[in-house]
């Protein structure tokens, strides 16, 4: 994902973004920021290009549906295993009338302990699920926009937030270009 512009990423989108930054000074200043300290255009612009693109927003809408339908199924799977559980050991303390449990045979006790442990980790897994089938926003991909805020940082030491509001700008603008027509960019300041 994060090396050139290329594939489905690749045709009109580069296009528009470079006219963007031909076209204005504060956009083009940004880029030039970033790669003198050492960011490679390539790399910017591939993970720009992601966080805009509008099938990152369908795909983490797709996962964030399918984490929802995840965590149900979970649910439901862990209420299972606990009645699992819990007629498991009714039975075992039937069958042994209350013998100690060194008397109860090791695959029965052996089975209870795999099905408790079981339903924690499936405990956690749903919760995993549901926080993520939750979470908020405009469906796009935030962990993109950390990695790139954590890339340019980790480069170059700071955190240019200055720079990326103009890119991220750019970015989404060279989108609705291609979105809706027209040649120009609406740029707000202008």
């Amino acid at each position: 994902m994060a090396g050139s512009v290329s594939g489905s990423e690749g045709g009109e989108w580069p296009k528009r973004f470079l006219g963007i930054l031909r076209e204005h000074l504060a956009v083009r200043q940004s880029m030039d920021n970033l790669e003198a300290e050492g960011i490679k255009r390539p790399v910017l612009m591939s993970l720009l290009h992601s966080y805009s693109d509008p099938e990152s927003v369908r795909a983490q809408r797709s996962f964030r549906r399918r984490a929802g339908e995840t965590a149900k199924l979970l649910t439901r799977t862990e209420t299972l295993m606990t009645k699992s559980a819990n007629r498991l050991e009714g039975v075992i303390e039937d069958i042994h009338m209350g013998l100690p449990s060194s008397v109860q045979s090791y695959n029965e006790s052996s089975t209870l302990r795999s099905l408790r442990a079981a339903i924690g980790e499936t405990s956690r897994l749903r919760k995993h699920f549901k926080r993520t089938s939750s979470k908020k926003g405009k469906s796009r991909d935030e962990e993109l926009l950390v990695r790139l805020c954590l890339s340019v940082e980790g480069v170059t030491g700071r955190r240019h937030w200055e720079d990326l509001a103009y890119l991220l700008d750019a970015a989404f603008s060279a989108l609705r270009l291609l979105c809706w027509g027209g040649t120009r960019y609406a740029w707000p300041c202008a």
